[in-house]
């Protein structure tokens, strides 16, 4: 059924639970595709790319995240004497269990620092530019969690006061 169907039904044939069910299904998701373009910013047809009707949940859930969550966590990862990875997440408990998983050594947060969620992606890149010399593969690196501590302070400072 689409939404063009209750348009034209007449006013006096009542509605059966199931077509209730499925007006109000087409309701809630133009309500929601209209607070995520709002609240993101997303293009008309980005905001239906980030949800279509019948989609699994799963692909509701990024933009649910950044309408609510208006800060994320830019967070320095790292085993004893090991590399460190510098990486973004809402949830740094849950991305660390996750990463432990795929790592052969005990991995430990050695700091986290809050920012912005539209300059998260930004701070992340900048940290890596600047250890880039240091990089050992992907967003992991051969440095102390201090120096890159220090690096993700820095850059979060700076591109939030730009």
């Amino acid at each position: 059924m689409s939404s063009s169907y209750w348009k034209f039904r007449p006013a006096d044939k009542p509605l059966t639970a199931g077509e209730m069910r499925q007006m109000l299904r087409e309701e809630a998701g133009h309500i929601l595709r209209v607070a995520t373009r709002a609240k993101t910013g997303l293009a008309r047809k980005d905001a239906a790319r980030a949800y279509r009707p019948g989609q699994p949940k799963t692909k509701v859930r990024p933009a649910i995240r950044a309408m609510t969550n208006a800060t994320m966590l830019v967070y320095v990862v790292g085993s004893y004497k090991g590399p460190v990875k510098i990486g973004i997440a809402h949830d740094v408990e849950k991305r660390l269990s996750a990463l432990q998983t795929g790592h052969p050594h005990e991995l430990r947060i050695y700091g986290t620092v809050e920012v912005p969620a539209d300059i998260a992606r930004e701070v992340e890149m900048a940290c890596h530019g600047e250890l880039a010399s240091r990089r050992l593969r992907g967003e992991w690196f051969k440095a102390s969690p201090n120096l890159a501590l220090t690096t993700v302070e820095m850059m979060a400072a700076r591109l939030a006061s730009a």
